[in-house]
C-alpha cells in the first residue's frame, strides 16, 4: 500500500424498486418466472483537499492533492435488470427451457472539479441482452444429460457492437445411488461489465478498447455421498478443469500505478482442481472442508515495445501474476435446537480462510532470490459467528468476530483488508411469505 489517502471519502443511498413474478402452470407444464429491478441510487465521491497524507494522519499543503486531482462527483449509477425464465415440461423425463436477461447502465453526474464528467466522446451507458435455449433429459437416479446455447448482444455508444454465440454440454452418470460421475463442455463468453469499461470513479479506470473474453471450457468429476452408520454422513466432492482463453481480462496497475484496468491478452491456459469433503452428525454439528488449485499460463507469445516493433514477450508463458493459485477454507457449526424453549434455535459456527502466498507482478520479472519482487504473503483467518433465533425465526440475533486473531490480509494489489472485526445484527419478521 504506497498511495495514502486522507481526506477522501463517499456517501451514497440505493432505492431499487423489484418485480418478482412466477406462475405455474401457466400451461399445463409451462412454468414462468420474472425477475426486475432497477437502481435508482446515488452516489457522491469527495476528494477536496490540497494536502498530502502519511500513514499517521500528517499531512501537508499539495497543489495537486494527494497525487490524484481534486474530486466532487455526483452521480448515479444507474443499472438496470430483467430476467424471464420459461421451462416447459415434455414428458416425466423431457424439458426445454427458454431464458432472456437484459441489463442497462447508465451513468449520470457532475464534478465541480471535472467539467468532462460524463461527457467525453462515449457516454457511460450500456446495454446488455442474453438469450439461452437448453434441453434436458433426465432419468432419476440414473442419469441425465443437457445441451443449451446462448445468443450474446452488448451495445456501447460510439463502440462497436458485440455479438457472441456459445453453446455447451453437461452429462452426469449414477454408477451407483451414492457415487455420480459429471462431465461438461462449454464455449463461453465474458462481456466487459459497466466498471471494467468506464471505471467506477474511484480506483477502476475505463478501458474502452476491451474486447469480450473467449474460452474453451472442459470440467470433469465425481460426488459420492455414504454413511457409517445411520447418523454419520460423509459427502465427497472433487472437479478437474481445463480452460483456455482468448481476449482473457485481466487486472493490472495503469502507468502511474494509481488506480486499476483491466486489459486483454491474446491467450491464457488454465488447468487445475478443487476438492470437498463433508461430514454431519444427525442435525447436530455440520464439518467440512474445501481446496483449490488453479494454474493460469500466459500464452500471449508475441507483444509491441515502445517503438512499436512486434517482439517476443519477456512474460511469455509465465504464471499470471495478482491470482492466487492455492486457496481453501474450512467451516464447522453447531446447532442446538429449542434452547430456552420449543422452537428456538441456536447455531454456532466457525470459518477458517487459507490463501497460499503468490507474486503480485510477472513471477519471471526481478531477482531469482526474489528479493526485489513484490508477493501478497500467505493468508490465514478465523472467524466465529452465532445466531440466536427465537419464537420460529421471529426474532433473531446475530453475533460475529471476523479475523479473530488479528492477521493481515489482502485483496487485489496488496489492498489490505480491514482488521479484527465485531458485528451484530437483528431481525425481526413481521410477517413472512413464500413466492
Amino acid at each position: 500500500m504506497v498511495a495514502v489517502f486522507g481526506g477522501w471519502h463517499r456517501r451514497g443511498n440505493i432505492v431499487m424498486p423489484t418485480l418478482k413474478y412466477r406462475k405455474t402452470d401457466l400451461i399445463k407444464g409451462l412454468d414462468l418466472t420474472v425477475n426486475a429491478n432497477y437502481n435508482l441510487g446515488k452516489e457522491q465521491n469527495i476528494d477536496t483537499l490540497s494536502a498530502r497524507f502519511d500513514w499517521y494522519g500528517n499531512s501537508k499543503p499539495h497543489p495537486s492533492g494527494e497525487g490524484r486531482g481534486k474530486s466532487l462527483a455526483k452521480y448515479g449509477n444507474n443499472n438496470g435488470l430483467v430476467t424471464a425464465t420459461a421451462n416447459y415440461k415434455l414428458t416425466d423425463q423431457q424439458s426445454i427451457a427458454l431464458s432472456n436477461a437484459f441489463s442497462t447502465f447508465n451513468r449520470q453526474g457532475s464534478d465541480a472539479f471535472n467539467e468532462n464528467f460524463t461527457r467525453g466522446d462515449v457516454r457511460p451507458r450500456l446495454n446488455k441482452n442474453v438469450l439461452g435455449l437448453g434441453y434436458t433429459y433426465n432419468e432419476k437416479e440414473k442419469w441425465s444429460t443437457s445441451i443449451f446455447g446462448k445468443y450474446l448482444y452488448q451495445n456501447t455508444p460510439g463502440q462497436q457492437a458485440f455479438n457472441k454465440l456459445g453453446f455447451g454440454a453437461a452429462v452426469s452418470y449414477f454408477i451407483t445411488p451414492s457415487l455420480q460421475l459429471k462431465a461438461s463442455y462449454e464455449r463461453a463468453n465474458r462481456l466487459p461489465e459497466a466498471n471494467e469499461l468506464f471505471g467506477d470513479v474511484e480506483l477502476v479506470q475505463g478501458n474502452l478498447s476491451l474486447k469480450p473474453e473467449e474460452s474453451q471450457n472442459i470440467n470433469a468429476g465425481f460426488s459420492y455421498g455414504f454413511a457409517a452408520r445411520e447418523d454419520h454422513r460423509f459427502l465427497i466432492n472433487a472437479n478437474a478443469i481445463y480452460r483456455y482463453s482468448y481476449n482473457y481480462i485481466y487486472s493490472r496497475l495503469n502507468q502511474n500505478q494509481s488506480a486499476l484496468i483491466l486489459d486483454n491478452l491474446d491467450g491464457v491456459f488454465t488447468m487445475g482442481g478443487e476438492g470437498e469433503l463433508r461430514y454431519s452428525y444427525k442435525k447436530f454439528l455440520t464439518i467440512g472442508t474445501t481446496l483449490t488449485y488453479q494454474y493460469l499460463q500466459n500464452q500471449q507469445q508475441y507483444v509491441y515495445d515502445n517503438n512499436n516493433n512486434l517482439v517476443l514477450s519477456p512474460v511469455y508463458k509465465d504464471q499470471m501474476p495478482n491470482i492466487p493459485y492455492l486457496f481453501g477454507n474450512a467451516d464447522a457449526s453447531l446447532t442446538l435446537r429449542n434452547l430456552g424453549q420449543k422452537g428456538n434455535v441456536l447455531n454456532i459456527g466457525y470459518n477458517l480462510l487459507y490463501v497460499h502466498a503468490f507474486w503480485l507482478y510477472w513471477p519471471s520479472r526481478g531477482g531469482n532470490d526474489g528479493g526485489d519482487k513484490y508477493g501478497i504473503p500467505m493468508q490465514l483467518s478465523h472467524d466465529l459467528n452465532a445466531v440466536y433465533s427465537i419464537n420460529n425465526g421471529r426474532y433473531n440475533i446475530g453475533l460475529e468476530v471476523r479475523n479473530l486473531t488479528d492477521r493481515r490480509l489482502y485483496d487485489n494489489f496488496s489492498l489490505q483488508k480491514p482488521g479484527r472485526g465485531f458485528y451484530v445484527n437483528l431481525r425481526y419478521f413481521f410477517n413472512s411469505f413464500k413466492i
